[in-house]
C-alpha cells in the first residue's frame, strides 16, 4: 500500500511538475548587448594586429638599410610575431569564453576563430618571402644572340688572350733578367765581407755593382708595368662578356 502511495505521488509530482520550461528567446537588447561585445573582441585583435604591422613595418626599413640595420630588424619581426600572436590568441580565447553572451552557436565560433587564424598565416608568409626565407626565384627568359655577335665576341677574345700570352713571355724575361742582377748584388755582399786591404783594391768593381743594381730596380718598375698591363688584360674580357 505505501508503495502504491509513493507511485501515485511520483506520478501526481510529474503530473503537476508539467514539461520543462524552454529559454526565453534573446531580446533586442540582448542581440545589441552580443553586437557591442563583439566589436569590442574585434577592436582588440585589430589593435594588436595594428601593431604587429607597424612593428614588421619598421622592421622592413631596418633591414634594407645596411648590416647593422638588418640585425636590429629581427627584433621587431620578433616585436610584430608577438603582438600578431598575441592578438590572435585572446580573440580566441574570447570567443571560447563568452560565445554564449555573444549569441553564436559552435559552427559560427569556430569560423570567427579561422580569421585571425589566416590572417596571421597571411603575415608570417609575406614576411618570409621577403626576407628570403622561402626560396622564391624567377629566372627571366634570356635574350637570344646571333651567331654574328657571338662570333665576334670569341675573335675579341681570343686577340686579348694572345696579346696576354704576349705579356707574359716579355714578363718571363725581365724576371730572368732580374734573377742575373741579383746574383751580382749577391756577389757586391760578398765582396763586402773580405777584408778591409782587399776591399780597397775592389771598390771601382763594387761602383760597378751598384749602377747594375740601378738597372735592376729600372728592370723591377718595368715588371710591375708589365704585370699592371697583364691586369689590365684580364678584365677585359670580363668586360666584353657582360
Amino acid at each position: 500500500m505505501g508503495r502504491g502511495r509513493s507511485e501515485d505521488g511520483r506520478g501526481l509530482s510529474r503530473s503537476w511538475a508539467g514539461p520543462r520550461p524552454r529559454a526565453p528567446a534573446p531580446s533586442e537588447l540582448d542581440r545589441a548587448d552580443a553586437a557591442l561585445l563583439r566589436k569590442a573582441l574585434e577592436g582588440a585583435f585589430l589593435a594588436w594586429f595594428r601593431n604587429g604591422l607597424l612593428a614588421t613595418g619598421i622592421g622592413v626599413i631596418a633591414f634594407v638599410q645596411s648590416d647593422t640595420g638588418r640585425d636590429a630588424a629581427y627584433g621587431f619581426f620578433l616585436l610584430g610575431g608577438l603582438c600578431v600572436s598575441h592578438g590572435g590568441v585572446s580573440y580566441v580565447l574570447g570567443l571560447a569564453l563568452l560565445r554564449r553572451p555573444l549569441l553564436l552557436s559552435a559552427p559560427s565560433a569556430a569560423a570567427s576563430a579561422a580569421l585571425p587564424a589566416l590572417l596571421a598565416l597571411l603575415w608570417a608568409a609575406a614576411l618570409s618571402l621577403y626576407v628570403g626565407r622561402l626560396e622564391v626565384e624567377i629566372v627571366p627568359e634570356e635574350p637570344s644572340r646571333s651567331p654574328r655577335e657571338v662570333t665576334g665576341e670569341g675573335d675579341v677574345l681570343d686577340e686579348h688572350w694572345d696579346l696576354l700570352d704576349e705579356r707574359w713571355d716579355l714578363l718571363d724575361e725581365r724576371w730572368d733578367l732580374l734573377d742575373e742582377r741579383w746574383d751580382l748584388l749577391d756577389e757586391c755582399w760578398d765582396l763586402l765581407d773580405e777584408p778591409q786591404d782587399v776591399l780597397d783594391e775592389h771598390w771601382d768593381l763594387l761602383d760597378e755593382r751598384w749602377d747594375l743594381l740601378d738597372e735592376c730596380w729600372d728592370l723591377l718598375d718595368e715588371c710591375w708595368d708589365l704585370l699592371d698591363e697583364c691586369w689590365d688584360l684580364l678584365d677585359e674580357p670580363q668586360d666584353v662578356l657582360d
